[in-house]
């Protein structure tokens, strides 16, 4: 009886979510304002993007769970996570927030921005995504901010590419 009324108490914690503020809040702008079915390009080192926006993305590190069940579903993660940046086996095993700009965070960040810069139309190519997502501000040679919070930036991508 007493841990019933303890559990009545807490405010039930575990359903709960642990994603930080602003990762929700752009997954929230992404259920509520586009298609069903828009596929986004998310930093792949962020986990979560389904959970709230309901929306696919085009990988995270997090989806190379698959290894253990599917060869070729793991060939395909590891294609995209190299296209994304994420070519650095150690960066596959790192639990990342955002807004954490320093230490493995910041140089995961880099690689992604920089594969954004240098891959950007071969990524579109693949994904068929009509929205990327980065922290912090976006290159306007990707497309057109259609919402941010200051930490997180959401691009519908340019039609040029």
């Amino acid at each position: 009886l007493l841990g019933v009324l303890g559990r009545m108490n807490s405010g039930s914690a575990w359903l709960s979510t642990s994603a930080p503020e602003p990762w929700r809040e752009a997954q929230a702008w992404a259920r509520d304002s586009s298609p069903a079915g828009s596929v986004f390009v998310t930093p792949p080192y962020l986990a979560g993007w389904r959970v709230d926006s309901h929306r696919p993305t085009f990988g995270e590190l997090r989806d190379g769970g698959l290894m253990f069940y599917s060869g070729q579903a793991a060939l395909q993660w590891e294609q995209r996570m190299r296209l994304l940046g994420m070519d650095s086996m150690r960066a596959w095993w790192w639990d990342v927030q955002p807004g954490t700009g320093n230490g493995e965070h910041g140089a995961l960040r880099d690689r992604y921005v920089a594969a954004l810069g240098e891959r950007l139309d071969a990524i579109l190519a693949e994904s068929g995504a009509s929205h990327l997502v980065v922290e912090g501000p976006g290159d306007p040679a990707w497309g057109r901010t259609v919402w941010t919070n200051g930490e997180i930036t959401i691009i519908e991508t340019a039609t040029d590419h």
